[in-house]
């Protein structure tokens, strides 16, 4: 390990022993989310569209279900950046007069195995494109991406777009455009990153979800102080940090702190990543050795449960339990294991590359003997 990478390490541990008793200080807020008293929203996405096709709900009463839902705890948790709920009850009440006409036509059977999520309504990104960054501010996509396009031929409903980090870039969902994400288990704590606004509707709809925990990988960091005025140049790190403490910049403290991280080489020094880059070669194929097509890791998903907000950079080093094998290129299914003091705890399975069928497998019989997603409490 880098020196720097050391000693950056004890100076996190020191800060975070002597300023825990500030986070606890500071986390106040006692209020807890409405209760889930419609048992719809309890069950499995499978057992939903289950329904749907056999008539026993309407994806419209379904689709009425959710928003209604994400209305009652959105003030909580700060997760939605644009709904559409409106353009979900018309799709809806399309795919409810579809399913009308291919049964009395008899080619339903043929539609269920075209779209086997009729109906659903996962919370899938696709309207605003701004990615929590202050200079999207008002940026839409101008076509869907590749897993919302398979999503909605498959029969689902985009809902909402949902809070992230600044450019999906971060283990905390707060930026400076749209604010910060709660937890729905304890609102005084993050959610984790990447797409933590997501998570939070899953946690609170799907009892067969396997979310992901905290899962952050290091690779591809983009150029987060590009001008998008004028890509060509890069705006000044200094002076953004500047701006940063007295309130002002286009940049959130954990993309400055990346972009610090990434232009300094901290984790791995140019001269060195040849070095790592073998090494790293050397372990995977080690591993990829070891647990062959019928072995498996678990593993803790990180140090501890979800943290306070903002003590995310006290306990950084914490990703390390889901990075190394995103560097390796290894499949990894974060599976829940029930709540330990109200908080969700975690483990993750895994497997060999190219063996993802493996951890789902394991991870669905953990769930049946663990009981897997629990609601909040």
């Amino acid at each position: 390990m880098e020196v720097g990478v050391q000693v950056v390490g004890i100076v996190l541990r020191l800060l975070n022993f002597f300023l825990a008793p500030l986070f606890w200080f500071r986390a106040r807020d006692s209020r807890r989310l409405p209760p889930v008293t419609n048992p719809v929203l309890l069950k499995s996405a499978a057992e939903l569209a289950d329904s749907v096709r056999k008539g026993e709900i309407s994806s419209e009463e379904l689709v009425t279900v959710f928003i209604n839902r994400v209305k009652e705890v959105n003030p909580y948790l700060n997760a939605v950046v644009e709904e559409r709920y409106r353009a979900a009850i018309e799709d809806a009440k399309a795919i409810d007069r579809w399913i009308v006409e291919t049964k009395k036509s008899g080619s339903f059977e043929e539609l269920v195995k075209e779209k086997p999520l009729l109906g659903m309504i996962p919370p899938i990104p696709g309207l605003s494109n701004s990615v929590g960054c202050l200079e999207n501010a008002g940026r839409r996509a101008t076509a869907d991406g590749g897993v919302v396009s398979l999503v909605k031929k498959a029969g689902a409903i985009p809902l909402l777009v949902s809070n992230t980090p600044e450019l999906c870039l971060g283990w905390e969902t707060t930026n400076l455009l749209r604010g910060t994400t709660n937890n729905p288990y304890c609102l005084n704590r993050t959610p984790g990153g990447s797409s933590g606004g997501e998570e939070k509707f899953k946690d609170l709809e799907d009892s067969v979800e396997i979310s992901v925990s905290v899962f952050f990988g290091m690779k591809d960091i983009p150029n987060l102080m590009q001008d998008p005025a004028n890509p060509k140049r890069d705006k000044s790190l200094v002076v953004e940090l500047i701006k940063y403490m007295f309130g002002g910049g286009s940049r959130s403290l954990q993309g400055l702190s990346f972009s610090l991280i990434n232009r300094s080489h901290l984790f791995i020094p140019e001269a060195r990543s040849g070095y790592y880059h073998a090494r790293a070669n050397k372990l995977r194929e080690h591993m990829e050795k070891t647990l062959g097509d019928n072995g498996v890791l678990i593993y803790p998903v990180f140090i501890g449960q979800a943290h306070h907000h903002n003590q995310v950079f006290l306990k950084a080093s914490g990703v390390m339990y889901t990075m190394v094998f995103n560097i390796l290129g290894m499949p990894a299914t974060t599976v829940p294991m029930g709540l330990y003091k109200g908080l969700p705890v975690g483990i993750q399975v895994i497997a060999a590359p190219h063996q993802d069928r493996l951890c789902l497998a394991v991870a669905k019989q953990l769930e049946i003997g663990f009981g897997g997603w629990k609601p909040p409490q």
